[in-house]
Order: structure tokens, then sequence, then C-alpha cells
């Protein structure tokens, strides 16, 4: 998204205009294709046609696909939805490291104030 201060209100007019009836808003069938409305040498909008269908759909993956998707069993395991909750806390390499990173910042806040103290 933009990061220009006036796409928001940009983006809230046209949004308005578009449920008052202000704006037209067209539906048409084609062949797939995405077609771009310019005015000048400017982009005002652009319509797409016959999107993929593929888009839309929402059904889940089956673990096969994923993994094949992702490079295959020798780069991912693919967990069922039990050893996925039993997994999700256990073992060394997922430990909370909050404790070592809070006393690394109180080791340092003592190293720059004892550095301050003597320099002055």
């Amino acid at each position: 998204m933009p990061t220009a201060p006036g796409f928001v209100p940009f983006i809230d007019a046209l949004v308005n205009r578009i449920v008052i009836g202000e704006a037209d808003v067209n539906s048409a069938e084609g062949a797939p294709r995405v077609e771009f409305r310019t005015r000048g040498t400017d982009t005002v909008g652009a319509t797409v046609f016959g999107p993929d269908p593929r888009e839309s759909d929402l059904t889940p993956a089956t673990p096969a696909l994923v993994t094949t998707a992702f490079g295959g069993r020798d780069r991912v395991e693919v967990l069922s939805a039990s050893a996925l909750s039993a997994e999700r806390f256990s073992g060394t390499r997922r430990a909370d490291a909050s404790a070592i990173l809070l006393i690394l910042a109180l080791l340092l806040a003592a190293i720059e104030l004892a550095v301050a103290t003597r320099t002055r």
C-alpha cells in the first residue's frame, strides 16, 4: 500500500462514493485477462476478468501436496493436529530465551553506567 498520507482519505472517499451510488461498479464477463483504465499516462483503474478459480479455492491442501510444494520429505515434515499440539512447546530448540536476554541487557546497562560514571 502507498505510504502517502493522502492515501487513506482517498480510499475512504472512493469507498463512500461506491456505497452511496455515485461511482459505477460494473460487472463484465470475458476471457481471462487484466484490463487497465488509463487517463493520459496515468493508470486510474484495473479490471480482472475471469480470475483463476484456484485463487478462490479454500479447501485445505492434502499433506502430500504440502510436502511436495515445500520440497519433499527430506526438507519438510507435515504434522497432524495432535502431533502439532504435542510438538509446539517441547524440545530444547524452542526454549524461552527472554531470561537470558534480560540478564544480558541488565549487564550491558551496568557496564554502560560504570563507563559513564568513570568518564565524568
